[in-house]
């Protein structure tokens, strides 16, 4: 049985609109004009999900019903790649309770090629200048976090956003998801380019190894917000955007990208993307 509910983006994640000069932009009745904060404000509806993983996917890929088979087939995939690499997670968070106050060598070894060649994390150098108990925090901290499969397609268009080496403050680099609306591109727009789009399909795991569910607005970049531009009755507006759902709302979450077939990627921007062949019926 489906038990099918819905939930609403919140008045209260509404940003305001501005004009060309940053002033508040104000309608015909002297209003000034506020907007929905992009897909980023829907952080607070995943939140208040309380389930054990969460399947996640825009409305504009439209597959046709032939490719549905090949769909599920991946999303079950996604899912089995997740559980497994959550129970190795929780496998080693618990062997890092079970530690005294400093971790041994090799299980330190082994968490630190886990998070580099599974979950796309490069520790920075200074982590090896920590004291052995500051690093069994630090590795403790890095898995304890929610877990997320995102699929990717290899692709030479330029689409809504993909996959991308992220530095942070500290040194560590990690995979994120980034729309082409946050890459600055004024000096090198040639070279800012990756070889592969995030199709917004993805499985989230939010339950720690505890079992408590992991409160998902500890784990969003504030700063990863973004300006783009709109119109309103053709007039050019700037809105603020939150960061997005699957790109800054999951900054410090776990990542894991899977390739899947470019076949079962049919998005529609427009009507006329109907017309295309694939959308045809057979």
């Amino acid at each position: 049985k489906y038990q099918i509910t819905l939930s609403i983006q919140h008045p209260s994640t509404d940003t305001i609109a501005v004009d060309k000069n940053n002033h508040p932009f104000r309608s015909e009745n002297g209003q000034v004009l506020v907007r929905p904060g992009g897909h980023g404000a829907l952080l607070s509806n995943l939140n208040k999900i309380n389930t054990d993983l969460v399947f996640i996917k825009n409305i504009d890929n439209v597959a046709p019903d032939a490719i549905k088979p090949l769909m599920v087939r991946y999303k079950k995939a996604m899912a089995s790649i997740l559980l497994e690499n959550q129970a190795r997670i929780f496998k080693y968070l618990s062997q890092l309770d079970e530690l005294p106050k400093s971790t041994n060598s090799l299980l330190e070894e082994e968490i630190c090629s886990f998070l580099q060649n599974s979950l796309g994390r490069l520790l920075g150098s200074n982590f090896r200048n920590l004291q052995p108990e500051q690093r069994k925090k630090y590795l403790h901290d890095l898995l304890n976090r929610p877990l997320r499969v995102c699929s990717v397609v290899r692709t030479e268009k330029v689409t809504g956003g993909g996959p991308y080496w992220v530095i942070s403050q500290n040194g560590d680099q990690s995979l994120q998801v980034v729309e082409n609306a946050q890459l600055d591109s004024s000096n090198a727009p040639d070279t800012i380019t990756s070889e592969y789009a995030h199709i917004t399909d993805l499985v989230c795991g939010v339950r720690s190894y505890t079992g408590k569910k992991f409160d998902l607005m500890k784990y969003f970049d504030p700063q990863t917000g973004f300006i783009t531009e709109k119109s309103h009755q053709g007039i050019k507006i700037k809105v603020l955007e939150h960061p997005g759902l699957w790109n800054g709302g999951m900054s410090y979450w776990n990542t894991i990208l899977l390739e899947v077939p470019d076949t079962i990627f049919h998005p529609v921007k427009s009507v006329m993307d109907l017309l295309e062949k694939n959308h045809q019926p057979v």
